[in-house]
């Protein structure tokens, strides 16, 4: 059975724990999809990127890797309101079926039970992956050794994120 993994996330910035993922998935399977989430919803604070910003920083660092020729695809996918029916709208959006070993990777340990119940019932496996930290230089040049996106954001908190 063909292996497929699925990365979720909202690369509000893109960083070095979503490319130790996403690597991850390429090595373990031939098929991988990505999915850049909270497409609509842009604010300062929580999402400050624009979908189609996140889709080409996301798209150039698939580029700069080997990705011995597997087949990967990005997908943009809107919210919805439900930790209970996202799974199913993901596997509905993404055009994943039955007919693959399909993982799906994280590096949030935080997940709702709820969530992972949802998508283990639909026959996904869960891959959570210990944050590593990685290195980010701010535009001051200061380089700080961080673990997530909401790091990265706290860090630029009064900057104009279209400068990132």
């Amino acid at each position: 059975m063909e292996k497929l993994g699925l990365v979720v996330g909202r690369f509000q910035p893109f960083h070095g724990g979503h490319k130790f993922l996403i690597e991850m998935a390429i090595e373990e399977n031939e098929n991988i999809v990505i999915v850049i989430g909270s497409v609509g919803k842009v604010d300062l604070k929580k999402n400050p990127l624009h979908a189609d910003e996140r889709y080409r920083r996301l798209n150039s660092f698939l580029k700069s890797i080997e990705n011995k020729n597997k087949e990967i695809r990005i997908i943009l996918l809107e919210d919805i309101d439900s930790d209970r029916r996202w799974p199913a709208y993901l596997k509905e959006n993404t055009g994943i079926t039955d007919n693959t070993k399909n993982t799906f990777y994280t590096g949030d340990d935080n997940l709702s039970e709820e969530y992972l119940k949802s998508l283990k019932g639909l026959g996904f496996q869960i891959r959570t992956v210990k944050r590593n930290g990685f290195e980010y230089e701010d535009p001051a040049g200061i380089v700080h050794v961080l673990t997530s996106a909401t790091e990265i954001r706290n860090l630029h908190s009064s900057l104009n994120f279209a400068q990132l």
